[in-house]
This record gives structure tokens, sequence and C-alpha cells, in this order.
């Protein structure tokens, strides 16, 4: 009788320990496409910013770029230290948050298309 509820504990057991690495197998499938999405959608733009919904201005280069949310805060950093060091050029202009890249890049050619003198460059 002691055989049978060893064996009957052991079965149970490794029932247990097939669940718990099947779920582990899931939560590492999971990061793991987690993580091939970010490279296909977080793909480098230049040598500064990943490619994202968040559109800015680089002054210092010259050019509207569709950036990921750290792009855009160390755009928005970077301003605010050269607006507290009363700089009259400003590294960078954070824009616009769009729901997606594409749209953020649509509107980035509309900006283009204007060709204005890009005040939100300059400190008043």
């Amino acid at each position: 009788m002691k055989t049978a509820i060893v064996f009957f504990a052991t079965l149970s057991a490794l029932a247990d320990s097939t669940k718990a690495q099947n779920a582990a197998s899931l939560v590492f499938d999971s990061i793991k496409s987690e993580t091939e999405d970010q490279r296909i959608h977080d793909y480098k733009i230049d040598n500064k910013y990943f490619a994202g919904n968040y559109l800015i201005y680089d002054c210092e280069e010259n050019h509207f770029a569709c950036v990921n949310d750290v792009g855009y805060a160390e755009c928005n950093d970077n301003r605010e230290a050269a607006l507290k060091k009363k700089s009259h050029g400003l590294p960078c202009a954070a824009l616009k948050i769009f729901l997606d890249k594409k749209t953020c890049i649509e509107q980035s050619y509309q900006y283009v298309d204007r060709n204005n003198v890009k005040l939100f460059c300059f400190s008043k």
C-alpha cells in the first residue's frame, strides 16, 4: 500500500513539474517574441535615436525625427537643461506624440514641406 501512495505522489509531483515546465516555457516564449518584436519595431534611425511615435526636431542636426519614448524624454531633458543655462540655441524640440510611427512619419513630412523657420530651436 505504501508503494502505491509513493507512486501516486511521484506521479503527482511529475505532473506538477510538467505544468511548471510548460508554464515556464510559455513565459519564455512570450519574452522571446517580445524581444524579437522590439528589435523589429525599435530600430535605430541614426546614431542618436531609435524609431518611435514621438515627433521631435533635432536643432543641432536640423531634421525632424520620429523617435521612441527614450529619445523624446532625452530631448525634453536636454532642452530643459539648455533653458536653465539660458542658452540661445536649443538642442531639440519635442513636438508631438502620435498613436503610431506611420502617423508620426506622415506628419513629419508635412512639417518638412512647410519649410518654416524653426523658432522652437531658439529661446526667447
